[in-house]
């Protein structure tokens, strides 16, 4: 197992979301930053390359489209499988940058029972 934002937990993150099928246009660079996580802040970066996580890796991504900062709860309700939509809407998720996108763009991705299967393994690999 794997401590959740980890080294380890971002390695395992990119192995599975590179395994996702092909979704056309879907695409996104993201920037994440983890308020409150057992290790201090924690900030990570993706690319999502037609719906498949192309890179994941430990800290912030220079000219990244979106950049979305969340307490350690929202991270932990996220793996979990919640929606993150709506912790959007109730102001616990900030989002800069191309928000548009990354609320419809990456709902394909998001709603795909391939996503939700990689998150269930995530979650079940992960200390939190």
């Amino acid at each position: 197992m794997a401590e959740f934002l980890s080294d380890a937990w971002l390695d395992r993150y990119a192995e599975l979301g590179a395994e996702l099928p092909e979704i056309p246009d879907v695409d996104a660079s993201i920037s994440y930053e983890v308020a409150g996580a057992p290790a201090g802040k924690v900030r990570y970066h993706e690319v999502i390359s037609a719906g498949r996580v192309v890179e994941v890796n430990p800290g912030k991504l220079a000219g990244a489209e979106i950049a979305v900062t969340w307490k350690y709860p929202e991270a932990v309700a996220w793996l979990q499988g919640k929606d993150p939509e709506a912790s959007f809407m109730e102001g616990r998720t900030k989002v800069e940058g191309d928000y548009p996108r990354w609320l419809l763009g990456l709902r394909p991705l998001r709603t795909s029972d391939a996503w939700k299967a990689m998150l269930a393994a995530l979650a079940a690999e992960s200390e939190t």
